[in-house]
């Protein structure tokens, strides 16, 4: 998203999100499906949306338009050290 200039903010929010939703101890599936994520501070509409979408159907439109945007290997690239 960096690399797409795409909005400081929203790229935050979407890192710190996902940060969020792996260091849960609860069954996030269960928690889209209630659609209860939302009540876990730092976890608004637009990424729960997002954890829905992925969640019915393996992908979302948001990751395949990055995949699209980024060639391949590029990120291994950016990656290396030095």
């Amino acid at each position: 998203m960096k690399l797409n200039g795409d909005n400081a903010f929203r790229i935050r929010a979407l890192a710190n999100g996902a940060r969020l939703i792996e260091e849960l101890d609860v069954d996030v599936v269960e928690m889209s499906q209630q659609d209860t994520l939302t009540e876990i501070e730092g976890i608004g509409k637009g990424i729960a949306e997002l954890v829905a979408e992925f969640i019915d159907s393996g992908t979302s439109e948001t990751y395949e338009k990055l995949t699209q945007a980024v060639p391949k290997g590029l990120l291994d690239l950016l990656r290396l050290p030095g």
